[in-house]
């Protein structure tokens, strides 16, 4: 699943930029140092689907051994990651 990967990727330092657009990749390079509190609660447990915003993103909660973010995440219609936001809990 692109998500998980993606999520994994994020947490590790190491995201590949081929499951995103070209601006969100730009964009991943940039962030990369404010990944610590992923670092810091472990691997992925599971994804949660919560549904749908006002805007057409799907929401998820990441599930993480230490802690819980949720994710606004939209995908084109070839399921590339066009934009993504997290709310930390």
């Amino acid at each position: 699943m692109r998500l998980r990967r993606l999520f994994e990727e994020v947490r590790t330092s190491k995201p590949s930029y081929d499951v995103a657009a070209p601006w969100f990749a730009e964009l991943l390079k940039q962030v990369q140092n404010l990944n610590e509190d992923y670092v810091r609660w472990g691997a992925v447990k599971f994804i949660e689907l919560r549904g749908v915003d006002q805007n057409g993103g799907d929401v998820y909660d990441v599930h993480q051994q230490g802690g819980i973010s949720t994710w606004t995440v939209w995908l084109d219609s070839n399921g590339i990651i066009e934009d993504a936001t997290n709310y930390r809990w």
